[in-house]
Formats: structure tokens, sequence, C-alpha cells
């Protein structure tokens, strides 16, 4: 596992701020690691540690496609979704339940197709890929639950 730097991270912190608005300031103090499958990794900065001891050091952050594409992961919205200002886009009770069971939506938005934060009131509930006013279910299947109560 390297290094994520240079002008690679600099292109992951400009797609966060353009696509969400959440700024680079957010992520002092990380270290941030990729696989060579182009998974990225947000951790503590741990001195000391070999970065090629352990495969998955950290939270999973993003991935950066082959061709360049960034999609971040559920779990990165999870914790930090509420530092977004936009790409949001915002489900009622009933939308939620489909969602957190892994089904695509209908949606009509205003934002441009790609990645966004899907959040039903105050909780963000992972990201979901916008296209043609659908909104394609992006949860990790081990994640997707069938909901009765909200």
């Amino acid at each position: 596992m390297n290094k994520l730097k240079g002008k690679e991270l600099e292109r992951v912190f400009g797609y966060l701020e353009e696509r969400f608005g959440i700024g680079r300031g957010l992520f002092g103090g990380y270290d941030f690691r990729v696989s060579p499958k182009g998974k990225a990794f947000i951790s503590n900065r741990f001195p000391g540690t070999d970065p090629r001891s352990a495969l998955n050091l950290g939270l999973p952050f993003v991935r950066v496609g082959r061709s360049g594409v960034i999609k971040p992961t559920s779990v990165f919205i999870q914790l930090f979704g509420r530092h977004a200002k936009k790409g949001i886009v915002n489900i009622g009770k009933e939308q939620a339940k489909r969602f957190a069971s892994g089904m695509d939506l209908e949606i009509g938005t205003d934002l441009s197709r790609g990645y966004v934060i899907v959040r039903y009131g105050n909780y963000d509930l992972g990201c979901g890929r916008l296209k043609e006013g659908i909104l394609k279910n992006m949860l990790p299947k081990g994640k997707r639950m069938n909901v009765e109560l909200l």
C-alpha cells in the first residue's frame, strides 16, 4: 500500500470540494494510503508504521477508478457527510426504507449526474449515483437492510 500524495491527493480533495463542498482543512493530520486497485484509506498518523505491513490501514475513503473517476465510499459519507454543503439528495421516509434495502429510486432533482450523498433527515445513509432521474443505490450489499421503523 502506497501513500496517496501529490497530484492524485490534490485531485481527490478538489473533487470533494467541488462536488460536496467538503474542504481540505477537515482532513489535516491524517494519512492517506492507496491500494494497488485504487481503494484509498484515511487514517491517523502512525509514526514508524511500515505502510506495507497492513493492506487495509484505516477507513475506506474513496475509490479511484482506472479511468480516473473518484467514488466516495458509503462509510466515508456516513462519517463525514454532515460537513457537506452540496451534492446532497434529501429523501423521505418511504424512500429511505427502500434505499436502505438496496433499491434504486426514481427522483426529481436539479443536481448534475454523478455521485451524491443520500440523506434522510439528519442521517447520511450513503452514496448514490444520479443518472437521468434515477438514483442508483451504491450501498455495499453487506450494509443493506430491511427497515420497518424509522
